[in-house]
This record gives structure tokens, C-alpha cells and sequence, in this order.
């Protein structure tokens, strides 16, 4: 039974790994690049708009793409592909990068969240069956 209850608890975790892949497949957009600016899924952010940008890899699949515009933040997660295309056109167009502190949390979050969970998910399997109190 212990065996089976290791195997159940990796598969509920993949599970809710693979569930969250695909929500955020589904936010993943398609961006366009003109002579003016950023065709995001039919929105056009211009580049003189744009104060600064950064791009973060939080996951393998897609990266984060931060705008800072003179009206908002936006964040757009986008197919790795298309990283390096992407900062270059950034660099030609001579906007600011800028990073942010919390880049290592957000590559490495997804990983501590499911350390933290499995551990207290053993501690409750424990407490559970009468093995530590």
C-alpha cells in the first residue's frame, strides 16, 4: 500500500503540472513585429511607447515578456522560439532592458511549490497513519 500511495501522489502532481502547461499554452500568443512597433494578437504597442522590457524563462516551454509602456505593464507569455528574435529586434531598437530581482523565484518557483507540497503531503501520510504521533 505504500508503494501504491508514492505512485498515486507523483501522478496527481504531473497531473496538475500538465494542466497547468496547457492553461498557459493557452495564454501563449502569436506577436508580430512591424516598422513601428508590436503586433500582439491585434494590438499594436508601439516601440515609442515602450519604456523598458525583460524577458524571463520561468518555465522550459514559454518565456514572460515584460513591457513597461508609458500606460501599463503588460506581460505576454510567449513560445521559446522566439526568444532570441525577440531581445534582438529589442536591441536594434535601442529599448532598455530591465531585470528585475525576482527572476530567480519565478525559474525556480514551480519547483520549490512542489518540494514544499510533497513534503507536507508526507508529513500529513505520516501523521495520518498513527507513524509519527
Amino acid at each position: 500500500s505504500g508503494k501504491y500511495r508514492f505512485v498515486l501522489f507523483f501522478t496527481v502532481f504531473a497531473a496538475a503540472y500538465g494542466i497547468f502547461l496547457s492553461k498557459l499554452r493557452q495564454k501563449a500568443i502569436s506577436i508580430n513585429f512591424t516598422d513601428k512597433g508590436i503586433n500582439v494578437n491585434g494590438k499594436e504597442i508601439r516601440f515609442s511607447d515602450i519604456e523598458n522590457y525583460h524577458t524571463c524563462l520561468p518555465l522550459r516551454k514559454y518565456f514572460m515578456l515584460r513591457l513597461k509602456t508609458v500606460h501599463k505593464k503588460e506581460v505576454f507569455y510567449i513560445s521559446v522560439e522566439n526568444r532570441e528574435e525577440i531581445e534582438r529586434i529589442m536591441k536594434d531598437k535601442n529599448l532598455m532592458f530591465n531585470k528585475t530581482k525576482n527572476d530567480i523565484w519565478l525559474q525556480h518557483s514551480h519547483t520549490v511549490l512542489v518540494v514544499i507540497i510533497s513534503y507536507l503531503f508526507i508529513f500529513l501520510s505520516l501523521i495520518i497513519y498513527n507513524k509519527i504521533f
